[in-house]
This record gives structure tokens, C-alpha cells and sequence, in this order.
């Protein structure tokens, strides 16, 4: 027997299909089930196999009789089968390769009736695989195409980087949604009658199948390694024919990577291979090199893939590279050190005169076979061990060799940072020229090597310097409840430079849209830093209520030493360093990360993704060119959270303020 109660409008629609010898049973269910829906607010949908066994209704005393069936028209049966029962999670993909995966399959099939015309098929999915994570998601429906009698639904494994067991992917066939009875014409026993609707299709038996997915084997017990393209820089342009030389960093948290492979686009173009006589301890970083020969004029983008001792691979993130035809008759381009020493200024104590002259760094960038009437416009960039804008100070990407000179200095000063560095150097490096669509002003080719080294000497580090403290929101997202991962909390980081010998303690400050002691547990008025540490975590953890709130903020300051009468020696005890406040955003229950905008006290918060979930760091710019590392933060779900604890500063908006996430920690931040 089948029952199957649908609602339509305030009432619920019962249809009931017996066969002859099974009335009897068929009338002592129904009457339990009415009983059931009688002491439940809302109809069932309760379906039960046996719909072929009549092509007739039956009613029960009480209600409107229901038409036969149109028996002219066969009925249609419908049944799935596994009929491909496992399938195995794919390897990670090569930009080159197409795996032949190996995927599961249900088939359905229709019996009985016409196919004249197509057939959609519902169903339902269960088991312990989870659609749309572990295999590619599934509709719920399937549509047997007209003029056939089966139809095939694959079920794609997807990759998660897991050690898991075997798990079952569970297909269920369900009855189409049932329309609703139309009233007839006609009576039985004075009753009017009701034409019962045909199913487009019926479930006799195999009504369900089941596909196991398998592990690849590569999934958690071996980590990926970590790799990016350190050289060339994304947007780089090269004079053809150029040889191209591509260094990729990588590194292996439970081993090593002995081989990377280089790619242009789909097109594999070299590999590094390095044997190791004693194999590196897990976490070392190794560099791999490749230099691409005779690249022709275009537009490519690189890629590398790093496989590691244990056969695990990644693949880098993509830097695109241009290579420029020069014309032969384009000016040539040089640049030298004319000198080559700066050194970090010491700064005088107050009272004891001027401060003394900075000790500069200069690069000459000369012009020849060049047209001195007109101005030359060279790019130009920086590397070496020292960082812009927090070693030294020069100017911008683009620097005027004006009319009428053949040549131009650009000056390097260096800054004091008050840390132990040693020497530090700075290479000027002149960029390759676009010469396409541009005017001669900024066509030019490079000679020489084309970049030059100047050093920048420490000043002597002083001892007696009080530490520096700087604070950071290292996980900047708490939220309340369990449905996110366990306890999830906050964390705020205080941290010192110079030296560690006594333990130092911090004044605090705290704010913010959230309030202590009701939405999280109260933050101390201060924080020690044992002797001997440079870090101290103070963890944000959310209070769960039953109230709905939107986003809220706790904000942390670094106070100052206090000023104590008389002053006593050795004060003050700390000062304060670039980075004094930070923010953490609390989450109400079930709600989302938030998405890159302003919260409702006018904080930015930035959202940026990455690749990976291992520690990075926010850099802020406010021209796109100078770049400063602000702040270390440990991603979420693939996303770096930063709450900008200057944004809601007056004048802030008039300034406009960039943000970028870069892979690591960066050795100014904590």
C-alpha cells in the first residue's frame, strides 16, 4: 500500500492506493495516520513503495472518492543502480595534466510507458560524504533525455587534503511533487468525485544505491609544501630575446623539497632538481632556480610546482612577466654607485646641539646615444637586504632625467631604527622600459648590468635603551557559540624590541562597541612581559546570550609609562612603538566572517584572501608604491582579517589607505 498526504492550501489532500488483497491492512494504516496528523500542526509527506501493485484508488468511508487512473497509459517505473560503486579523491592537479579521474556513477532507468518525450527524476543524497565537499555537488534532480531509457549521474570526488575513511555517497529516488486533485464531474454514493493526478512516474523497487568514496592517501599525515616565485616580481617586463631567471622559495613543515618544475602558461619549461647528501631538517627554507633562455617578445605567466620528499605537491601562485621588444636606436641606460655607504644617523641626546648630517647613499643613472633636447622617464626599483621606507627613504618608481642633462643622481638616507642589524645593503635596479604605445620619452634600453649596491652601516646599538613595545591583533575575529570552530577566540600580541632582561609591564587601554563582562570576558589595565620573553597574548573570549548584535569591536591601546615624581633612573621603563593599538571584531552566533568593509563604528576591516593558512603579515601603503609591514596575522578559511585601528581617525578618510597580505612574517613585526 502507499499513502501519501499532501498540503493544499489549510488542508491536507489524502490519496491512497491499495491492492485488493491488502485493503484490510490498508484501512488500519490509514487510520493511524490520520491519528498522527491530527495531533501534528502541519501535513506529512509520507510515501511508502507499492504504487504498481493498483491502477485504482480506494477511498475510505468519509471521504470524496477519487477517479481511477487512466488506465490506457502504461504506467512508467523508475530504479537506480550504482553501476560504477567506488570512486578515489584525485591527486593534486599539474597545470599541464589532465588525471583521468576515478569517479563513481549512479544510472537511472526508466521501464514501462513511451520515450517520447523527457523525464525528470528527483532524488535525494546521504551518507557520510558531504555534497558539495567532498564531491562535486549534486542537484537533487536528473533528466532522462526523449528516445532514451537511462541516464548517468557521475560523482566526482574532490581532493580535501585529509587521512579519512572510505565514505558513502547514498542516492534515494523520490516521487515527483504531486499536483493537485482536480474536482470532477461526477458522484459516488452522492459524494463528489475527485480525477486522481497520474505520476509522471512510479518507484516499484532498487529505489536507492549507494557509491563508497575512497582517500587518495595524500591527505594530512603528509603537509604540502609552500613555494612562491620570488624572482621575477609580478608585472616585470624583460628586452627580448631575455633570459629570464625564476627563483622560487620553498618550504616543507614536516620535510624538504628537492625538485620544482618551472611553467609558461600550460607549457612546462624547466625543472630544479637538488640531491641533498643529508637530508635538511623539516621547515628549512630552499631555494630553487631556473633561467629561461631566448624567451621571445609576449606576455606570459609563471608558475612552479614543488613536489617533496614524501611526493606531496603545490603549485605557486601566478606572476605574470612581459618581454618588450627594444628598438635598436633607443637610448641606453646605466646606473652606479658613485657612492656607495650610508650609515644610520645618531641621534642626539636633548640639549646637546644639532642633529647630525645624515650619512646619504648616491646611484647615478646616466643617458648615452640619447636625444639630450628631450626628457628620458626611467622605472627603476629596489632590493637588497635593506627595506624601503623603514631602512632608508628615496624617491619614488620613476625618476626625470631632465632636458638637456645626461645624467641624474638619486640619493638614499638612511633611517635609525634603534635595532641590531649589522650592515645592510640597498641595489638599485633599473627596469625595463615598456617602449610599446609610448612616446621616446619613456623608451630606453638597458646597459651594463643594469642595477648597482650601496651598504648602510648600523650605528652602534645601545644597551642602555629602554625596550620598545608595539601591539598587534594576531587572530582579529572571535565569535560567540559552538556552530564556529570550538572556542573560537581573539588574540591580541604585545611584544618587545631591545632588550629582555627585566620584565617590563604595559598600561592598557580598552574600548570599543563591545562591552566587558557582556559580551566578552573583562581585559586586564595591564600586561607583564616576563624577563627573559618578548610576547604576551591576551586572548578575547566571547560571552554567548541569546541576543542578535551586529559586529562588534574591542579595541586595545598601549599606554605610555607613566610619569612618576621624581623621575627615578632608568625611566622610562618602556616606549612605545610604531604599532600601539589594535582591534578585534566579535561575531554573533551563526554569523558570517565578515566581508572587506566599515564596521558600525567606522573601523575598516579588510578581508583578504590567501592561499594558504600559514602566518602572514598586513602591509599598508597610501600611494601603491611604498609598502610598510603593519601587522601579523594567522589566516582563517583561506582569509587574512585586519581591523585598521587608525582608519576611524579625523582626517583619516580624507588620506586614502591600501592594504595587501604577504606571505609570512615579516622581521620588523612580532
Amino acid at each position: 500500500m502507499l499513502s501519501c498526504f499532501r498540503s493544499t492550501t489549510n488542508r491536507c489532500t489524502t490519496l491512497t492506493f491499495s491492492c485488493p488483497e491488502a485493503r484490510q491492512e490498508a484501512v488500519q494504516q490509514k487510520q493511524n495516520v490520520m491519528k498522527s496528523m491530527r495531533l501534528r500542526a502541519q501535513c506529512l509527506s509520507l510515501c511508502v513503495a507499492g504504487l504498481l501493485c493498483a491502477g485504482f484508488s480506494q477511498s475510505l468511508p468519509g471521504q470524496t472518492p477519487l477517479l481511477p487512473m487512466d488506465p490506457g497509459v502504461p504506467p512508467v517505473s523508475v530504479s537506480i543502480e550504482a553501476t560504477d560503486p567506488t570512486a578515489t579523491e584525485p591527486p593534486v592537479p599539474l597545470p599541464t595534466d589532465r588525471y583521468a579521474i576515478d569517479r563513481g556513477q549512479f544510472t537511472i532507468s526508466r521501464a514501462g510507458g513511451t520515450t517520447n518525450g523527457p523525464l525528470e527524476i528527483f532524488y535525494a543524497l546521504g551518507g557520510t560524504a558531504r555534497n558539495g565537499v567532498d564531491y562535486s555537488s549534486l542537484s537533487g534532480r536528473a533528466t532522462i533525455p526523449a528516445g532514451s531509457r537511462s541516464v548517468v549521474i557521475d560523482v566526482l570526488p574532490i581532493d580535501d587534503e585529509q587521512i579519512e575513511p572510505s565514505e558513502t555517497v547514498i542516492a534515494h529516488l523520490l516521487l515527483p511533487p504531486a499536483p493537485a486533485p482536480q474536482p470532477g464531474s461526477g458522484s459516488v454514493g452522492g459524494s463528489p468525485t475527485m480525477p486522481m493526478p497520474r505520476p509522471p512516474y512510479l518507484l516499484c523497487s532498487n529505489v536507492t544505491a549507494t557509491v563508497t568514496i575512497l582517500d587518495n592517501g595524500l591527505g594530512s599525515s603528509n603537509l604540502p609544501p609552500h613555494l612562491r616565485i620570488v624572482a621575477p616580481v609580478a608585472g616585470e617586463r624583460f628586452a627580448a630575446p631575455a633570459d629570464i631567471e625564476i627563483r622560487v622559495e620553498t618550504v616543507d613543515r614536516d620535510g624538504y623539497v628537492p625538485h620544482v618544475e618551472f611553467f609558461a602558461g600550460r607549457q612546462r619549461i624547466g625543472e630544479s632538481t637538488i640531491t641533498f647528501i643529508r637530508a635538511p631538517d623539516p621547515g628549512t627554507p630552499i631555494l630553487h632556480t631556473f633561467t629561461w633562455k631566448g624567451v621571445p617578445e609576449g606576455e606570459f605567466l609563471l608558475t612552479a610546482v614543488a613536489r617533496d620528499d614524501a611526493g606531496g605537491s603545490a603549485t605557486s601562485a601566478a606572476v605574470p612577466v612581459r618581454v618588450v621588444t627594444i628598438p635598436a636606436n633607443a637610448p641606453v641606460v646605466t646606473v652606479e654607485a658613485v657612492d656607495a655607504e650610508a650609515a644610520e644617523p645618531t641621534p642626539l641626546p636633548p640639549g646637546m646641539g644639532m642633529a647630525i648630517r645624515p650619512n646619504t647613499a648616491t646611484f647615478r643613472i646616466t643617458r648615452t646615444n640619447s636625444d639630450l633636447k628631450t626628457p628620458l622617464i626611467i622605472e627603476h626599483h629596489f632590493e637588497g637586504t635593506a627595506r624601503r621606507g623603514l631602512d632608508y627613504v628615496s624617491p619614488g618608481p620613476l625618476i626625470k632625467i631632465p632636458h638637456g642633462a645626461a645624467s641624474v643622481d638619486v640619493v638614499v638616507e638612511a633611517i635609525d631604527d634603534d635595532l641590531e642589524e649589522g650592515d645592510e645593503t640597498v641595489v638599485l635596479v633599473i627596469d625595463t622600459a615598456p617602449c610599446v604605445g609610448k612616446s621616446p620619452v619613456h623608451c630606453y634600453a638597458v646597459g651594463g648590468t643594469g642595477s648597482a649596491t650601496a651598504v648602510i652601516k648600523d650605528n652602534d646599538p645601545n644597551p642602555s635603551l629602554p625596550p620598545r613595545i608595539t601591539l598587534s591583533a594576531i587572530d582579529p575575529i572571535a565569535s560567540e557559540g559552538t556552530n564556529r570552530p570550538a572556542g573560537r577566540t581573539g588574540t591580541f600580541l604585545v611584544h618587545r624590541s631591545g632588550v629582555t632582561n627585566e620584565a617590563v609591564t604595559v598600561g592598557l587601554k580598552v574600548s570599543g562597541t563591545a562591552t566587558p563582562g557582556k559580551d566578552y570576558d573583562a581585559l586586564p589595565s595591564s600586561v607583564t612581559i616576563p624577563a627573559g620573553a618578548r610576547n604576551v597574548r591576551l586572548v578575547v573570549t566571547p560571552v554567548d546570550d541569546s541576543e542578535w548584535e551586529p559586529v562588534e569591536t574591542v579595541r586595545l591601546e598601549l599606554l605610555p609609562a607613566p610619569v612618576p615624581t621624581p623621575r627615578p633612573i632608568g625611566w622610562p621603563a618602556y616606549l612605545l612603538g610604531r604599532s600601539t593599538r589594535a582591534v578585534v571584531l566579535i561575531l554573533d552566533n551563526d554569523q558570517p566572517d565578515p566581508a572587506t568593509g566599515l564596521c558600525p563604528d567606522g573601523l575598516a576591516h579588510v578581508a583578504l584572501p590567501v592561499d594558504s593558512s600559514t602566518p602572514c603579515h598586513v602591509e599598508v601603503s597610501d600611494d601603491l608604491d611604498l609598502w610598510v609591514p603593519w601587522a601579523a596575522v594567522t589566516p582563517v578559511d583561506g582569509v587574512a582579517h585586519f581591523c585598521d585601528p587608525d582608519s576611524s581617525d579625523p582626517g583619516a578618510a580624507a588620506a586614502p589607505r591600501f592594504y595587501r597580505v604577504v606571505e609570512g612574517v615579516s622581521e620588523v613585526l612580532p
